[in-house]
């Protein structure tokens, strides 16, 4: 995949997540697993009702990556394909949730509503479909940044500290700068705090948009399946 495909999808996966997280009071998008922490977090201090929901994400996050993974399967595409048909059902369930945004926008009142439990979960289907996509191509996801941090600092410690020799503990190099990933990943968060807080979640019309520039650079590159 692109370099610059990569860090675009980094950027919306921040987006999503501090979108959701914000507007939902503390629920992940992308990072659904840190949903348990806040679930348990909320079991010890008191269930709400709307705390439910930060369960439920999981669930419908392992579906979507069932459903995704029998569409690359069923019909045996090449990876570039996939890649391409994954990247559009993300876009497609983005622009679903911003169309229910703009529904929202006619009945405001509560914040848990169900157009807000319908938006959330639909941005959990694209994160997961994003998800998949590194099933079918090499090198750090996009979606979750822990593992990336910890691989960065430890082969900046091997390299430059340890200056450790052989194999085992060289890390695997790809076309894609890990720490412009890490900050391309901050940054979504950023933008989308900001963005977020003053437009609530009409604000996913930007990673709808980034998501539209992806398609257009992986139709055009010239990488092979």
């Amino acid at each position: 995949m692109n370099p610059f495909s990569r860090n675009l999808l980094a950027l919306v996966a921040g987006f999503c997540d501090t979108a959701t997280f914000i507007h939902m009071g503390g629920v992940f998008s992308a990072h659904v697993t840190g949903n348990f922490v806040l679930f348990a977090a909320a079991v010890a201090q008191g269930l709400q009702s709307d705390d439910y929901l930060k369960i439920v994400t999981l669930p419908v996050f392992v579906i979507a990556v069932m459903v995704a993974m029998l569409i690359a399967g069923k019909r045996a595409l090449p990876g570039r394909k996939v890649r391409r048909i994954l990247i559009a059902i993300t876009l497609l369930m983005i622009l679903a949730a911003l169309l229910a945004v703009l529904g929202m926008q006619k009945t405001p009142g509560n914040h848990l509503g169900d157009l807000d439990v319908l938006i959330t979960l639909l941005l959990v289907i694209a994160m997961a479909m994003q998800n998949t996509i590194h099933r079918f191509i090499t090198g750090p996801m996009t979606t979750v940044m822990t593992g990336m941090v910890m691989n960065t600092t430890a082969g900046l410690v091997d390299r430059f500290i340890l200056r450790t020799e052989g194999d085992a503990q060289k890390i695997p190099t790809t076309d894609v700068n890990p720490i412009i990933m890490i900050a391309t990943f901050a940054l979504g968060c950023l933008i989308s705090g900001f963005l977020t807080v003053s437009f609530g979640l009409a604000s996913i019309a930007l990673p709808a948009g980034l998501l539209c520039l992806v398609l257009v650079v992986e139709h055009r590159s010239a990488e092979p399946d």
